[in-house]
């Protein structure tokens, strides 16, 4: 977040303006509600004119605070700002259970101090980071509301305090939920045909009708299908109370539609290292495409009504579009 303060006429106020309009997108709101609206990756910036028109206008922007200060410097409009300072770096991150036992190790681990939730916009100068909390899903805006009491403020750059903490994120997430025997898996999505989206609604229904764990975060990656070729992957990461070969066998019964057709592939990765489909006990003379749709037979009656209504409508229109 960045604050622009000019004192300069009307006309290079204007120019100001017409500078952050062709960069950013004007929002139509005060600065609070702005912090809430835009996306992780956005910068906020906030002008603020006090020349002969007295004004604040709210921006966001996803250039980097840094590349933004370059273009004003080679426009030619330092001499029009008479201040600009950034606001503290935040990190939100998610924990379910006993959020305050883990902020309290991740405080005393970086170095940083226990506080009531503060407001980016309200902290003490020389802040560098502040991580905020929060139970919620991480995939959209959250409101200020759904942030924990409580928050970490740190004496450390954004970039070295959230290195730190996704590489500590599984120890202090089993802290929080009081789950040292809970696994972390990833599981990647790739399909030929490219429908990620509905086989992606397909996993997260099943993740849902079997109460199968916590999704800690997804991303697209790439994957070495063969030499010298990769393919683009959807890759899930998922906190759970399963082994992975359980976990194996429920992306294995997805792999396949009701008719016994091979949909996709679904991977499961556990500790670097892929997790195989003959290590769930298969009967004799079983066959990848035979477990797999005796799996599926197993499956759906286990899932909740919720979960499987996911699951079934995402499936409804691969049939539609096979």
């Amino acid at each position: 977040m960045l604050v622009v303060e000019s004192t300069a006429s009307e006309g290079r106020i204007r120019e100001l303006e017409d500078f952050m309009t062709s960069r950013c997108v004007p929002w139509q709101l005060d600065p609070l509600s702005a912090v809430e609206s835009i996306t992780e990756e956005s910068t906020l910036i906030i002008f603020m004119a006090s020349g002969d028109k007295p004004a604040m206008k709210v921006y966001s922007t996803n250039t980097p605070p840094e590349d933004l200060l370059c273009h004003l410097i080679n426009s030619r409009l330092c001499e029009a700002v008479d201040n600009v300072c950034t606001a503290p770096g935040t990190a939100v991150m998610r924990l379910l259970g006993d959020v305050d036992k883990a902020a309290a190790r991740i405080a005393k681990d970086l170095g940083g101090e226990l506080v009531d939730r503060p407001h980016a916009l309200a902290c003490p100068v020389g802040t560098r980071t502040i991580i905020y909390f929060t139970q919620s899903p991480l995939n959209r805006p959250l409101r200020m509301e759904e942030l924990h009491p409580l928050a970490v403020m740190v004496e450390r750059p954004c970039s070295e305090v959230l290195g730190r903490l996704k590489e500590n994120a599984m120890d202090y997430l089993s802290m929080a939920m009081g789950t040292p025997d809970w696994n972390h898996v990833e599981i990647k999505i790739y399909d030929a045909a490219g429908r990620y989206d509905l086989h992606y609604q397909r996993l997260m229904g099943a993740i849902e009708g079997l109460d199968a764990g916590l999704v800690l975060s997804e991303a697209w990656g790439r994957d070495q299908a063969f030499i010298l070729m990769s393919v683009p992957v959807y890759v899930v990461s998922l906190f759970t109370p399963l082994p992975p070969s359980e976990v194996k066998e429920i992306c294995t019964a997805l792999e396949y539609s009701p008719k016994g057709d091979r949909w996709v592939d679904l991977d499961v990765i556990h500790q670097g290292k892929k997790v195989s489909w003959t290590s769930m006990g298969q009967g004799k003379g079983d066959t990848r495409d035979s477990l797999g749709l005796s799996l599926r037979e197993k499956l759906l009656p286990r899932m909740s009504p919720q979960g499987l209504k996911r699951l079934m409508e995402a499936e409804s229109k691969l049939m539609e579009n096979p």
